[in-house]
């Protein structure tokens, strides 16, 4: 994937930059994530004293450490928002739990695209609820009615989504089409759908008012346009075709938009950006 296509980027900061950055740390007594390159194990630390004079921090464990821990490490941690990563050399204290770490002076900056899209299918259960009776059907590109005895979840929809009564408002007693969310942006949502759910995808056509829903969080989306529904095939449902559907917002109030970053910002944060730092500094 090219530089310029990337979701995640890491800029370097200046040695002054670096400098007000580890202040600022100090005095939020940010929390420090620190693991050995390769590994798969996080520990937390939480800031203890910032020494200027050698750039090094005293960190305190903030759980069970092995004594193996120490020498060259990588680490993390956030102020004001923004995610900050570099590496540095782990020494331990004589005192217990105690660490200090010696610091680069230089720090990169994790910066995403605006339009970065967070993946939450399977781990996170995010679902839209459209409503069926403002929907069209599609067959061969001619609009086609729904059948009364279509309505029924067993032949209507796949066994992955549902078919379900009113949902928070959305439907008014009529049958509404759940579907789980593979990815989302402030800018749109990419669905995977079945066959028969395909139907109601054309691309190009405009979807009207339908609910987007994180857990119990849930925003309505006033439109949307099918940007894309293409075939591709998914190893979690083998012998079962496939479709994914993109669908771009419109018609988004600054108030909503301001609401779906906050939310996008808070799930980005419990993201382990760790891999794509240490693909970055190979």
């Amino acid at each position: 994937m090219a530089d310029d296509q990337k979701q995640i980027h890491f800029s370097p900061l200046d040695d002054l930059e670096s400098l007000g950055c580890y202040r600022i740390a100090a005095k939020s007594e940010a929390e420090f994530k620190c693991w050995i390159k390769g590994e798969t194990q996080r520990y937390l630390f939480s800031f203890s004293h910032f020494y200027e004079s050698n750039f090094q921090l005293e960190l305190k464990a903030k759980e069970a450490i092995p004594p193996t821990f120490s020498g060259k490490v990588l680490f993390s941690f956030e102020s004001k928002g923004v995610q900050y990563f570099s590496t540095g050399e782990m020494i331990k204290d004589s005192r217990d739990k105690m660490f200090n770490l010696k610091l680069p002076p230089k720090i990169y900056k994790c910066e995403r695209r605006k339009n970065f899209r967070l993946s939450v299918y399977p781990n996170k259960n995010v679902k839209c609820y459209f409503d069926l009776k403002t929907m069209k059907r599609f067959k061969g590109g001619d609009v086609v009615s729904i059948q009364k005895n279509e309505l029924d979840e067993q032949k209507v929809l796949e066994s992955f989504s549902e078919l379900v009564k009113t949902v928070n408002g959305v439907g008014a007693g009529q049958f509404v089409m759940s579907l789980r969310v593979e990815d989302v942006s402030v800018t749109g949502i990419a669905l995977h759908v079945g066959v028969l759910e395909s139907e109601y995808f054309e691309t190009g056509h405009i979807l009207n008012k339908f609910l987007l829903i994180f857990d119990k969080k849930q925003y309505e989306i006033p439109k949307a346009k099918i940007a894309y529904l293409r075939e591709f095939k998914d190893p979690r449902r083998a012998g079962i075709k496939m479709f994914k559907v993109g669908l771009q917002f419109q018609d988004v109030s600054e108030s909503l938009d301001n609401a779906l970053s906050a939310h996008l910002a808070q799930e980005l944060r419990h993201v382990d950006l760790g891999r794509d730092f240490e693909d970055f500094i190979k």
